[in-house]
């Protein structure tokens, strides 16, 4: 189980896959959401690799108007149904897909989209970014959260500026899409 951080939902413990999923630590969750503070009311996030949703409940904690939390695995899916039910929470939409089926299929833009995959999955983080890009995915103003391993994960990204931040063994960088690139 983790905790919520903050917003409405603040302190309520979520449950967490008990697979090999690694929930994103609270401190590096704090530190993001205290980065993308005042740029969450009413944006549309987006939870690609979910896991437990953390990032999309804490978005819609915040203020997020809905939330997409994307993840393959049955057991996660089950666990974002569970999570979703003990929140109450009807601006989750929990969708049993491949991030990159999902993001092939979706058409709507995001303000917010957290990105988290399994430190492992190398392709993620090479073709996912750019397909965001690429399809409108990610709105103009809009913010790309991703979590890695590695500061090498990730392309450059033209038209976004970024911010990196370390937390130990984690990297988190925030993409802005500019609105004039």
């Amino acid at each position: 189980m983790i905790k919520i951080i903050g917003g409405k939902y603040r302190s309520r413990l979520i449950e967490v896959p008990s697979e090999v999923t690694v929930p994103t630590k609270s401190r590096v969750r704090e530190a993001v959401f205290s980065a993308l503070s005042g740029h969450i009311e009413g944006e549309r996030a987006l939870d690609l690799f979910a896991g437990s949703g953390a990032y999309g409940f804490e978005a819609l904690s915040r203020g997020a108007s809905s939330a997409d939390l994307v993840d393959l695995s049955p057991s996660a899916v089950a666990v974002l149904k569970r999570n979703k039910a003990a929140l109450k929470e009807e601006k989750a939409n929990v969708v049993a897909s491949d991030a990159f089926r999902f993001i092939e299929e979706s058409h709507a833009p995001y303000g917010l989209i957290f990105l988290d995959p399994p430190y492992k999955e190398l392709r993620a983080y090479r073709e996912i970014p750019l397909s965001l890009l690429s399809k409108g995915l990610l709105k103009e103003g809009g913010c790309l959260v991703v979590e890695s391993e590695s500061l090498d994960a990730l392309p450059h990204l033209e038209g976004c500026r970024e911010r990196t931040y370390n937390y130990g063994r984690t990297f988190v960088r925030l993409l802005w899409r500019n609105p004039c690139a």
